[in-house]
């Protein structure tokens, strides 16, 4: 939210990169995801990662 926050203030990205500590790539898809489906876009993780050997 602060990445986009500072966007909405005409900050770089360069600048908004190194406040928040992200990569450039990361800025990309977080401006892209918020275009796309605005707040509730950015609250999915989508994080798929691996299944846990408990489940098995």
């Amino acid at each position: 939210m602060e990445a986009l926050y500072l966007k909405s203030q005409k900050i770089n990205r360069k600048t908004i990169c190194q406040i928040c500590r992200i990569s450039k790539t990361t800025l990309s898809l977080y401006l892209k995801k918020s275009q796309e489906g605005g707040i509730e876009k950015l609250k999915e993780l989508g994080y798929k990662g691996q299944e846990s050997q408990l489940n098995k």
